[in-house]
């Protein structure tokens, strides 16, 4: 795993953070679970190439 995967996710984490407070100190907080849910999503699909790449490895190293 690289360094630069979890800044991006603490990164991604910061910004979705900021955004829901600004967004729930306007009273907007359907809008602010959105963004959290966003946040979640763009994470996890940060995780998800890891793991691709990971099962790559894998099967280059067992010959499956």
């Amino acid at each position: 795993m690289d360094l630069t995967l979890l800044l991006r996710i603490a990164g991604v984490g910061f910004v979705v953070a900021v955004f829901c407070m600004i967004l729930t100190k306007l009273e907007k907080k359907d809008i602010a679970d959105m963004v959290s849910i966003a946040g979640i999503v763009i994470a996890l699909f940060l995780i998800i190439a890891e793991i691709g790449g990971l099962y790559e490895e894998l099967q280059s190293m067992f010959g499956i």
